[in-house]
């Protein structure tokens, strides 16, 4: 389940007085859906239908819990490392994708969704 993030500000007289920051859980199982959210839900499985058999297999199994800059990143690296031939990688750690479960199956919808960034490009240096 992901968790959303909140974070209130009291501003006063144009600055910043205080802050405070909290998870908010949400049991999605527990909301009535809207008709225009099973209209919008409904437009999204036709068009993801297309690309299903890309979801279907999994790539590989999650055997931890990957979160926002942690394991996703891990992965990422040791791909470069392993496919560049590199002895070091480096991440910006700016995952904003959903988060896995141990067991969960990493899918490639799953890893599209931690990759899709503006800068995808990589480089070795010697």
């Amino acid at each position: 389940m992901q968790v959303p993030r909140v974070m209130d500000f009291d501003v006063r007289g144009g600055k910043v007085q205080s802050y405070k920051y909290r998870l908010l859980p949400v049991f999605s199982n527990l909301l009535r859906p809207t008709r225009q959210w099973m209209h919008t839900s409904r437009k999204c499985a036709r068009r993801m239908k297309p690309n299903s058999a890309r979801n279907l297999p999994s790539l590989t199994i999650s055997s931890i819990a990957a979160a926002i800059s942690t394991h996703w990143d891990q992965l990422i690296v040791d791909a470069l490392m392993e496919v560049k031939g590199a002895d070091a990688a480096f991440s910006p750690g700016f995952r904003w994708g959903t988060t896995l479960l141990p067991g969960e199956a990493i899918t490639m919808e799953r890893l599209m969704d931690q990759t899709a960034i503006t800068y995808p490009q990589t480089t070795l240096t010697r």
